[in-house]
């Protein structure tokens, strides 16, 4: 379990500061970024991790949606230079998401 929150949140940290970097982000920002990570990233793997037996729905889908209301408003609240905190907040989560589940299947099959 250790091994997977350590792997999950590095490949985010990773993910979504190369998107955040392509969406302009730097300085503050991308350090508010990196905590709203640090925050969100072990919760969501830890509650898939107990639910995964509940179906797609509670165990991705709803701690997916979660974390994107967190972390949109974390960057709409605290954010400096975030043009449409919002919707990167959605995007960068789509992004890291979709990116990890093909890690996972180009190297965990």
């Amino acid at each position: 379990m250790i091994e997977r929150l350590f792997i999950s949140l590095l490949l985010t940290l990773i993910l979504e500061t190369v998107y955040a970097l392509g969406w302009k982000v730097h300085g503050k920002d991308l350090k508010l970024i990196w905590l709203m990570n640090v925050l969100t990233n072990p919760l969501v793997v830890i509650w898939n991790n107990l639910t995964v037996s509940s179906g797609i729905m509670i165990s991705t889908v709803l701690p997916e949606l979660a974390a994107v209301a967190v972390e949109g408003f974390l960057l709409k609240r605290y954010g400096r230079d975030i043009s449409y905190p919002l919707l990167l907040s959605i995007c960068i989560n789509l992004f890291s998401y979709f990116s990890g589940m093909l890690f996972n299947y180009l190297f965990w099959r």
